[in-house]
């Protein structure tokens, strides 16, 4: 583990100290980015990210953990963890094991910074709104970003093919066929994040969306606000995409429904 200090963020927000980490998981050591602020936190943020694009990062895009940072400069503790098989983390890409992590990095999260919010964005957040389900003492609150309603479709090899092909062409998974690729694709049935809403009785949630997503319909949004059980707000964003933590938009409704949690209750982002 390493750690290091920097200065606030250009909006006069608190100094920040980095710490690459590694969060135990099934036997894996998954990377993760821990960001904290100086001085006592508001709370603590788990952030998720979803299925790999395959594409090169942009030169100017610092990723999870430059989102991290700048959670950390408002006052959160904030880890950015990195799935199995992803972005060069030990481990292969599956659903159950994507669940697994979650659960395990809100775990190592409460044990140190206690109760998260988790943040998942596309795939990330049908991962952690299953993780919360799993884990609702470590869960504050669950903020979707452009999240699908649940993958739960997906949960027969026929029907998973597109996730396997993608996955095999990105070096995620090893080959698999018969009963070991059936049994991989079940896991897909976990990540219902419209079911694990209506259980989540209390816990505040925010669900982000864009008008001009081309890969997760707006209907999706729609589903998931609707089956929150607790506080809730619906956050639709006229023209953006679908990689919100690239929206400026969407990071600060994001912050705006943050800064109402330490008092128990998420404010209607503006």
């Amino acid at each position: 583990m390493t750690g290091r200090e920097v200065d606030g963020d250009r909006r006069g927000g608190r100094g920040v100290k980095e710490e690459r980490v590694a969060v135990p998981s099934e036997g894996l050591l998954l990377p993760g980015f821990l960001a904290s602020p100086e001085g006592r936190a508001r709370g603590s943020i788990l952030l998720l990210h979803g299925f790999p694009s395959g594409s090169p990062p942009e030169p100017d895009d610092p990723g999870y953990p430059g989102l991290a940072r700048e959670l950390a400069a408002r006052g959160w503790t904030a880890l950015a963890l990195t799935f199995r098989g992803a972005h060069g983390a030990p481990g292969r890409f599956s659903p159950a094991g994507w669940l697994e992590d979650a659960s395990s990095g809100l775990r190592w999260l409460a044990s140190r910074a206690g109760r998260a919010v988790v943040v998942g964005s596309s795939m990330g957040g049908a991962v952690g709104a299953a993780a919360a389900l799993r884990n609702p003492r470590e869960v504050m609150g669950l903020a979707l970003l452009a999240s699908p309603a649940t993958l739960a479709r997906f949960a027969t090899a026929e029907r998973a093919e597109p996730f396997y092909a993608r996955a095999l062409e990105l070096g995620l998974v090893e080959p698999m066929e018969g009963e070991e690729l059936a049994d991989w694709a079940r896991g897909f049935a976990l990540l219902d994040a419209v079911s694990a809403l209506r259980e989540l009785a209390g816990k505040p949630v925010l669900v982000l969306h864009g008008t001009d997503d081309d890969l997760v319909p707006l209907a999706a949004a729609e589903e998931l606000y609707r089956a929150a059980s607790g506080p809730k707000d619906l956050v639709v964003l006229e023209g953006a995409g679908h990689r919100l933590r690239r929206e400026p938009r969407a990071l600060e409704a994001l912050f705006r429904w943050l800064q109402g949690l330490q008092g128990g209750q998420a404010p209607a982002p503006s």
